[in-house]
């Protein structure tokens, strides 16, 4: 009996992570590019679907080691109340970046 609930619980773990629901589903496509050599400030994403710059605040918590101009799909909420020193563009929040 233990190895039947074993067995379930493995298949149903694993079953509820294979559907694709992980990935970003409402994202755009955006280039990082560095905009300053303030600590803090140096990076921004690029888009067409954007007239200005988007401003992560949490670009740390989904990539160590950024790269120039490379492409990214991202999703975000925009952070219209939160403010930085760097002024670059408009300030956003990674939800999703693949």
């Amino acid at each position: 009996m233990k190895n039947i609930f074993i067995a379930f619980f493995t298949i149903a773990i694993f079953s509820s992570c294979s559907n694709g629901s992980m990935g970003c589903d409402n994202a755009i496509e955006a280039s990082l590019v560095q905009v300053s050599d303030i600590p803090g400030c140096e990076w921004a994403f690029i888009s067409e679907d954007y007239d200005r710059p988007l401003e992560p605040i949490n670009l740390t918590d989904y990539i160590t080691d950024p790269e120039e101009s490379k492409s990214y799909m991202i999703e975000f909420d925009e952070k219209p109340d939160a403010a930085t020193i760097c002024q670059t563009g408009i300030l956003i929040e990674l939800t999703c970046l693949e």
